[in-house]
């Protein structure tokens, strides 16, 4: 996890280890429900583990989060290397650039829709470039090309006087005059600050929530209907992750191994000794003295 929210891991090294954790949960057998199902919540039809690209693509908007808020050594360098004339959300991402920079560049859509402008003194918010309205800057919003000359370098504290909002004699409909007017500004006499409002971030702190980031860029799927009855409280783990192979006919019986090419000696059911052994069976039909179906196929 420190690696990812450090530097950019490449895909190939992502696919390999997510490889060897597959390996490591099937024993290195044949692997019975594919990765990308497991890595779901339990709530969705998985068991809860977290798909390493979706994680690498929530540390990446984390590293944009920590760029933007310039808290560090690294971002200044950054900034003064990649962005000494140009504004961070309209820099085009250039094949020099380092990779993780650029990985940083390319998480902005995401970041954009997760932060916001508390509006202070405005001069440190760029008038037409920074999302302070909502999660869209005035240029997405009014559409067409910047005027260099008469767009560049200005800021919100154009627009503000005295603490109150002046958006008057600029290129706004009357719509949008008064949304500006709705923004509260805190504190006129301190700089403006970004703070983190993803889904689910709790209290509106502002600070980052990884777990808040991770929920947007990952892939959502259907709640899974045997959420409840797999795991439920008082359940044995083992027996859990049974029912779960069970519930998506992937337990190992004995006509599956057959349709797998494996060789082995008898295919009849180990209860009844009647029929071949399949999940439906073993569980449904086959009976013995003293035992049930699912504890004796678990054990």
């Amino acid at each position: 996890m420190f690696w990812l929210q450090s530097i950019q891991i490449l895909t190939a090294t992502i696919r390999k280890v997510e490889s060897i954790c597959a390996d490591f949960i099937w024993r290195g057998e044949i692997h019975a429900i594919a990765w990308d199902q497991l890595c779901r919540p339990r709530e969705e039809g998985g068991v809860g583990l977290r798909p390493l690209r979706a994680v690498r693509k929530a540390a990446g908007v984390k590293m944009a989060w920590r760029f933007i808020k310039g808290w560090s050594l690294w971002a200044e360098w950054m900034t003064n290397r990649y962005l000494r004339r140009t504004n961070f959300w309209a820099n085009r991402i250039d094949n020099n650039f380092l990779v993780t920079f650029k990985a940083i560049l390319r998480c902005r859509p995401v970041l954009q829709t997760a932060i916001c402008r508390n509006m202070k003194d405005g001069k440190t918010t760029d008038l037409w470039l920074d999302p302070w309205l909502g999660s869209r800057s005035l240029l997405e919003i009014l559409g067409g090309q910047l005027d260099r000359e008469a767009g560049r370098g200005l800021t919100c504290s154009r627009i503000i006087r005295d603490g109150i909002w002046r958006p008057e004699g600029y290129p706004y409909t009357a719509q949008l005059a008064e949304e500006i007017r709705q923004i509260t500004i805190n504190d006129s006499q301190h700089e403006d600050s970004w703070s983190w409002a993803g889904p689910g971030s709790g209290g509106g702190s502002g600070l980052f929530c990884f777990r808040s980031c991770y929920d947007m860029v990952r892939t959502h799927h259907d709640r899974a209907e045997e959420v409840d009855f797999i795991w439920g409280k008082g359940i044995a783990r083992k027996m859990q992750l049974c029912a779960y192979r069970l519930l998506r006919g992937r337990l190992m019986t004995r006509d599956r191994l057959l349709r797998f090419g494996m060789q082995i000696s008898d295919a009849k059911c180990v209860l009844c000794n009647g029929v071949d052994e399949s999940m439906g069976h073993l569980f449904l039909n086959a009976r013995r003295p003293g035992t049930f179906g699912l504890s004796s196929a678990c054990s």
